[in-house]
């Protein structure tokens, strides 16, 4: 009974890490697969102006949902993926020393694959610029949505204007993985 438990310990920590890493794959598959409806440009030129304002609006209230949930998905596996790498960096430092006499010995392996994998996520993502960029551009397009709301001289042509910026600052997908020569 003796010997299952050290391997009882490894199976449960594997499953535990891989959780935490699939959890982390989820949250970055679900931010690639944000979309909302944008209207088609041959549709609002049959509409009558204020239908075309009204379209506008619900389409900046959408943007703005949309990247609202898009920055708190990827600072929630921002932190996630780094409490993960950190944990995981100082369980290796602590048990590395004593590993041939260490119960942990058999862990390390895994630990470390967590650990890199976190860290490799992080920075081919560029997780932390990203998630402040879709915070940013929330920000950005929400001063433009309340200034249309609350000044009469900021016109809808201004929150367009306002939307594409957001759209900038959002930017597209960063993926740099380069990993280093050996």
């Amino acid at each position: 009974m003796n010997d299952l438990l050290p391997a009882l310990k490894s199976i449960i920590i594997v499953v535990i890490v891989l959780v935490v890493l699939a959890f982390c794959l989820y949250l970055i598959n679900r931010f690639f697969k944000f979309n909302y409806t944008s209207f088609r440009l041959d549709a609002v030129d049959k509409l009558e102006d204020k239908d075309k304002i009204v379209l506008i609006e619900k389409n900046v209230i959408n943007a703005l949902e949309v990247y609202h949930k898009m920055a708190v998905q990827l600072r929630m596996t921002y932190v996630i993926s780094g409490a993960l790498a950190i944990l995981c960096s100082v369980f290796v430092t602590t048990f590395i020393s004593g590993a041939k006499d260490s119960i942990y010995k058999d862990w390390l392996p895994y630990i470390s694959f967590a650990s890199t994998a976190s860290l490799t996520m992080i920075t081919a993502f560029n997780l932390g610029a990203k998630g402040n960029s879709c915070r940013n551009a929330y920000r950005h397009l929400e001063n433009g949505y309340m200034r249309y709301k609350a000044d009469s001289s900021f016109t809808i042509i201004d929150l367009v204007k306002a939307k594409n910026e957001a759209e900038m600052i959002l930017g597209g997908v960063d993926f740099q993985y380069s990993p280093k020569a050996q």
